[in-house]
């Protein structure tokens, strides 16, 4: 699995995501809309599709739908989580296998970047309570300070 598609209306969710999978050797394309999403999809036939549930144009979920009827050798969906809401949402996962760990170790190595080593706004920024975050850092071997110096932060 090489290349991954990313569809999030929210522009700052595409860009953590782009960026995070990029640099761990992802082909990545962006789409802000279902309905550009759903084309490119059918136009370069991805590995990978990350996809939001509310978008405009087309749902995240008729995006799945209609994927599925083109595509019944199963392509690999997700949806990307939301910083708006929290919701129950459906995943196909790929016949082949994805390193889930691999990806969220990613994205906590990001948030604590983004944020400068702030673990309480990282891990909001990812949707977790302190305490998960924290845990989810230990089973990593991450370093909680994010590799940030007192004295570079004061």
């Amino acid at each position: 699995m090489r290349r991954i598609l990313i569809a999030d209306d929210e522009a700052n969710m595409r860009w953590v995501l782009e960026r995070t999978l990029s640099k761990a050797g992802y082909d990545v394309e962006t789409a802000e809309d279902g309905q550009l999403a759903f084309d490119q999809a059918l136009a370069e036939r991805p590995d990978l599709v990350l996809v939001d549930l509310k978008m405009p144009k087309l749902d995240g979920l008729s995006v799945l739908r209609k994927l599925k009827e083109h595509y019944s050798d199963g392509l690999s969906v997700f949806n990307t989580p939301s910083t708006k809401e929290k919701c129950p949402c459906p995943f196909v996962l790929p016949s082949e296998g994805v390193s889930l760990e691999k990806i969220e170790k990613s994205f906590l190595q990001q948030a604590m970047e983004q944020t400068g080593g702030n673990q309480s706004q990282a891990a909001k920024r990812l949707g977790l309570s302190r305490h998960a975050f924290l845990y989810r850092l230990e089973k990593y071997g991450i370093d909680p300070t994010g590799g940030f110096e007192l004295s570079r932060i004061i």
